[in-house]
């Protein structure tokens, strides 16, 4: 939902769908990233752009209010 903010945020930002969904998985840590492909049953790097941010909206409609964790770089 933050990366969606953002890019509300800025409306001309110019990113074609495919660079927003490549900017949104490469945030992603690892281990997310296993979660997320396994929750929708294959890798996300096999799927159009449009598929991609269909299921990413699909699983930001569900708000868990999840503590967000970040790992120290």
């Amino acid at each position: 939902e933050r990366y969606k903010s953002l890019l509300r945020r800025c409306p001309s930002h110019g990113f074609d769908d495919l660079t927003q969904v490549n900017i949104f998985l490469g945030g992603l840590l690892p281990r997310v990233k296993i979660l997320l492909d396994a929750s929708i049953g294959g890798s996300m790097d096999f799927k159009t752009p449009e598929e991609a941010i269909e299921l990413i909206d699909a699983m930001t409609t569900n708000d868990y209010d999840l503590p967000v964790e970040r790992e120290s770089r």
